[in-house]
């Protein structure tokens, strides 16, 4: 497990380059629910980060629920391999994969930089749900 969280450590430091990093908050299921529910708020070029633990081939779907258009989520697995999924557009709010690989995976919520300026502030929920 150690070997996960120096990969995690990794990605979250290579992330922080880009946009200002949160301390990552792990997401946890409720006692028979396959939903997780997190929400907060982006300021500026900041990030929330959200860990996922799942197993080999479970089926995955995050919604990013914000009146933002800028607003964004990433699907990483947290040894550092390439993304499953990166947010391009404000119409693709919602991402449905199966997950190729037991471990943690890294969701990443943003600003585009391109279309949020400095003081820029935006609300969001983050639905994620597995099958």
């Amino acid at each position: 497990m150690s070997g996960c969280l120096t990969a995690t450590v990794a990605l979250l430091a290579a992330v922080a380059t880009v946009h200002a990093v949160s301390v990552p908050t792990r997401l946890f299921f409720s006692h028979g629910s396959s939903s997780a529910y997190a929400s907060g708020q982006i300021a500026g070029a900041a990030a929330r980060q959200y860990v996922l633990a799942v197993n080999a081939d479970q089926k995955v779907t995050v919604t990013l629920d914000t009146p933002d258009p800028s607003l964004r989520f990433d699907v990483t697995p947290a040894d550092g391999r390439e993304p499953l999924y990166v947010g391009r557009g404000a119409n693709q709010q919602t991402w449905s994969g199966t997950l190729p690989a037991e471990g943690d995976y890294i969701i990443s919520v943003y600003a585009a930089r391109a279309e949020a300026p400095p003081d820029h502030e935006a609300k969001y929920k983050l639905t994620v749900t597995l099958s």
